[in-house]
């Protein structure tokens, strides 16, 4: 299965989503490769700078251009994730129109919300899911990023990521916690059974 993780929104937790989805997948024994389509190359650096500190990620980060991730996935694994970056549209849009799943993460702030909503349209013909993420619930921009995907029918997942100091910690080395997505990755096989 092919999941891709995608928003217009440069530092919406895209590739914090895909490394920390796949390390949840690899737990429950999942297997799982991660496809860097982001010319930026966050998760490739993410999977390197673990490597080098002695704790690599339990799974293979591949960069890849656009012809590539229209490719089906490897025979043997489980899923592929695929982190975007946001000023590739039309990698963005191959990435989208092969997917079998798109997760479009999103932090809660009422600026970011317009790009949001303009990668929301992108992605309606594959099914797909907003995820909140980064959420401080002693402040009311959660709820408020909440309340206004509910008011346009937005699907989402009922898991949010709550904002960890520990999270950034572990953003250049094997992820010592999932850090909530275990229960993302529970309600996304729920969702495509």
């Amino acid at each position: 299965m092919k999941i891709t993780i995608t928003c217009s929104k440069g530092g919406e937790a895209k590739t914090t989503t895909v490394i920390l989805l796949a390390t949840a997948m690899t737990e429950v024994g999942l297997r799982v490769e991660v496809w860097d389509a982001d010319p930026q190359g966050d998760s490739t650096e993410w999977s390197y700078t673990a490597e080098e500190s002695g704790a690599p990620l339990p799974f293979p980060v591949v960069p890849v251009n656009r012809r590539a991730v229209k490719r089906p996935i490897p025979h043997g694994l489980d899923y592929v994730l695929i982190d975007t970056g946001p000023h590739t549209p039309e990698v963005v849009q191959d990435a989208i129109d092969t997917a079998d799943f798109v997760i479009v993460p999103v932090v809660p702030s009422p600026r970011d919300m317009k790009r949001v909503w303009d990668t929301l349209e992108t992605v309606t013909h594959r099914p797909h899911r907003a995820l909140l993420c980064r959420a401080d619930r002693r402040e009311t921009t959660p709820q408020d990023t909440l309340d206004a995907l509910d008011a346009r029918g937005v699907p989402r997942f009922q898991a949010e990521i709550a904002r960890s100091v520990n999270l950034v910690k572990d953003s250049t080395v094997r992820p010592r916690s999932t850090y909530g997505y275990d229960a993302v990755l529970t309600e996304l096989q729920e969702a495509i059974r």
